[in-house]
């Protein structure tokens, strides 16, 4: 005999509707959330190894350009483009800040970190709080992200 026995958590993360969903059928919510699913897998399986183009994908998606990226998370723009273009080495904390700025879901920007050869250590802490925000807040504010994070320790902003 197996006997599985599972306490309920002490946290749990909801999905909860905006923008006029929250008062569809469920049946509503469920399409809209298959329809999101199928464009996020569709925008991923465009995404290739090369960042400048990997950007430039996401950036026309979300309908920005680097200024508009740069203002929304706090970094030069030119900064974003060097990032990019592997002028210089980015720091996790700017490819996250891209992340977050481009509201990206989990996989892509799972993919986009990839791609900028930034990976998150499984045995800092810190990185663990950022996957966190990756799974859970990214389609907040990213001024709502660094709060979250900062009550943390983890400051994006060093």
């Amino acid at each position: 005999v197996c006997y599985l026995n599972r306490e309920n958590s002490d946290i749990t993360f909801e999905i909860t509707y905006h923008n006029g969903f929250e008062n569809s059928t469920q049946k509503k919510q469920i399409e809209m959330r298959q329809k999101q699913m199928e464009e996020w897998i569709s925008i991923q399986k465009q995404m290739t190894g090369d960042p400048e183009q990997c950007i430039k994908l996401l950036m026309d998606w979300r309908n920005m350009d680097y200024t508009t990226l740069g203002a929304e998370i706090d970094i030069a723009p030119k900064t974003i483009s060097r990032t990019v273009k592997g002028e210089t080495t980015p720091k996790i904390e700017t490819a996250v800040l891209i992340c977050f700025g481009l509201n990206l879901p989990p996989m892509i920007s799972e993919k986009m970190l990839d791609v900028l050869g930034c990976k998150l250590n499984p045995n800092k802490v810190e990185h663990q709080w950022i996957r966190e925000a990756l799974n859970v807040k990214f389609p907040e504010p990213v001024w709502k992200i660094k709060e979250y994070l900062l009550m943390y320790g983890v400051d994006l902003e060093k």
